[in-house]
């Protein structure tokens, strides 16, 4: 008789086929599920990276606003507004917008001559640091305009500062008198915060010239609000804990 060989039969073949077509299905869907969980973390430490890093750009911008002006009066000659040493456009049903005119750097310098409402230079010690279309802050220490640089000329030891004069604008609110010799001249950077879209992504974006010509860049992608709120210390007092 002829030895019995072993083997399986079509009903066994099948039924460990479909077992392994479960068992390949149930890895396959396990390793999708990891795959998006983990490309979701890296979107999400991405995101909190680039908040991070845009609220230190931010925090930067409050903490040298208003240079050399403490009460934060400052004026815009460059485009005859006043927007203070800040401006928040409240957004309705959105983001709000966030303007500083802060400190650029620690340029600083000081008037030579009296600056006056109908002059169309800022005389200053030392322009070395400066550069055609920077802004700078025109200071006496209790107000401040924010003045555009269209030239830049060294004569006889003193450099002369081109910008438009302030009695261009119907209403600068120049001081009486102009700004004495002595005046503090720092330069400045008006940076405007907004969420925008980049390349169809919402990003919180930044514009370093205000409403100037300097197309606004992305700071950071996936953010899609931006909320301000202020608050102010009028008495130069420490906050109470029922206030905090």
């Amino acid at each position: 008789m002829r030895r019995q060989e072993a083997g399986v039969t079509l009903v066994e073949l099948m039924i460990g086929t479909v077992i392994l077509f479960l068992v390949a299905s149930a890895a396959i869907s396990l390793t999708v599920v990891f795959m998006r969980s983990f490309a979701l973390h890296q979107r999400m430490v991405i995101v909190e990276r680039s908040g991070r890093v845009s609220l230190e750009v931010i925090a930067d911008a409050l903490r040298n606003a208003s240079p050399a002006v403490p009460s934060g009066q400052i004026g815009d000659l460059s485009t005859c507004a006043t927007p203070g040493a800040f401006r928040i456009v409240p957004g309705a049903d959105g983001p709000d917008e966030l303007e500083v005119v802060h400190a650029s750097g620690a340029v600083v310098t000081s008037l030579r001559q009296p600056f006056t409402a109908d002059s169309t230079a800022l005389v200053v010690a030392d322009a070395g640091a400066l550069a055609v279309d920077d802004l700078v802050v025109v200071s006496n220490l209790t107000r401040g305009h924010v003045a555009k640089i269209t030239n830049i000329q060294q004569v006889d030891g003193e450099w002369r500062l081109a910008t438009t004069a302030p009695s261009a604008c119907s209403d600068p609110g120049f001081p009486g008198g102009g700004y004495p010799q002595g005046s503090l001249i720092v330069r400045a950077r008006i940076s405007r915060f907004f969420i925008g879209e980049f390349l169809g992504v919402p990003t919180l974006m930044v514009d370093t010239d205000g409403d100037g010509p300097v197309e606004a860049e992305p700071l950071a992608d996936g953010i899609e609000d931006l909320q301000v709120a202020v608050g102010i210390d009028i008495d130069g007092g420490a906050a109470s804990p029922a206030a905090l």
